[in-house]
């Protein structure tokens, strides 16, 4: 086993027993090869990004630099993690003139360029992304990076425990687990316009009786009692 898949192995067993993100990261950011690392989950309704939970090892300089100038919305990595489903090199990344400008200025706070994000997969209401940047005692970049690369499913399993430890911390009822097919959605939302089973059936082109099954499975789902408990559960929790 190389020195690199012996460290990679011991951050994934590692972090397992830590609690806390932020130590997690720290942890990760001790291994040579990394020097920062954050963790982003973001709650996405009707198409925008809600309350954004970040933790880093970031400098604080950066990071109040980076609040108060709302470098979010100029952050290019943030933007194709929010359009992405899957790891990316940051190099691979087309940036726009104010993102380009954004990436300069995190250079001055001795942010690297060159870095790798995982994307979990979305469990709604939630999508978590994972960063590290390279470490300077990595001088080739093209090593660094098929390093990351080589070991993608390593680093994907260790963004899928951050992704459930913070989700944890937000949600200790772990509602965040709930997760509804694309037709039971459909009738969910519907259900909450004030569409009955008929009026459902006949949009979707699908019997009464199945949307009267999806609206049981929808309940059972919510550990809801009545439709309405369920509409209003899944607003609650950003389903809807």
């Amino acid at each position: 086993m190389t020195s690199s898949n012996r460290a990679i192995h011991e951050i994934s067993g590692k972090i397992k027993s830590i609690k806390s993100i932020h130590e997690c990261l720290n942890y990760i950011c001790s291994k040579k090869w990394f020097e920062f690392a954050t963790f982003h989950l973001v709650t996405l309704q009707l198409g925008d990004v809600e309350a954004p939970y970040i933790k880093t090892t970031y400098p604080d300089a950066w990071i109040s630099y980076y609040l108060q100038h709302h470098l979010m919305t100029k952050d290019p990595i943030v933007r194709r993690a929010l359009e992405d489903k899957g790891s990316f090199l940051w190099s691979s990344v087309v940036k726009s003139h104010a993102e380009t400008v954004m990436m300069r200025k995190a250079e001055e706070f001795g942010i690297s360029p060159i870095g790798y994000t995982i994307v979990t997969p979305q469990s709604n209401p939630w999508k978590g992304f994972f960063s590290l940047t390279m470490a300077p005692d990595c001088a080739d970049i093209a090593e660094w990076e098929s390093l990351v690369v080589q070991h993608q499913r390593d680093l994907e399993a260790i963004a899928l425990q951050l992704y459930y430890k913070a989700a944890r911390e937000l949600d200790p009822q772990e509602t965040f687990l709930i997760t509804l097919s694309k037709r039971e959605m459909e009738c969910l939302q519907f259900i909450a316009r004030g569409k009955s089973h008929s009026d459902i059936g006949d949009i979707l082109g699908l019997s009464e009786h199945t949307v009267r099954s999806y609206s049981r499975s929808v309940r059972q789902k919510l550990n809801c009692s009545t439709l309405a408990q369920a509409v209003a559960k899944a607003s609650a929790i950003g389903l809807i």
